[in-house]
């Protein structure tokens, strides 16, 4: 089962200065909330391992491409990659 130490040590291995999912939420938002939010998030956690399912909520994803020689041909498919931008409880989850 998850508890909110759980939840406090998987949060200092996310990265805080990546772009946000399709919620709006940066790492930084649960980094620096406060200590009671662990506890929601641990309580919703146990609850997704009990039934199973993760909430909708939690599963969009974003996919964006980013061009990685911008002196290249950018018209070129080739020249780009793939980039998604998961909610950040998703990530957590994982």
């Amino acid at each position: 089962m998850c508890n909110s130490f759980v939840i406090k040590s998987l949060l200092r291995k996310l990265p805080l200065d990546h772009a946000a999912g399709k919620d709006y939420i940066f790492a930084e938002h649960i980094f620096y909330a406060e200590s009671s939010v662990y506890n929601h998030f641990s309580s919703l956690f146990n609850v997704c391992l009990m039934h199973g399912k993760i909430p909708q909520e939690c599963m969009p994803t974003v996919i964006a491409p980013i061009c990685k020689n911008k002196n290249g041909d950018i018209s070129d498919a080739g020249n780009y990659r793939p980039v998604s931008l998961t909610a950040i409880i998703s990530k957590l989850f994982e």
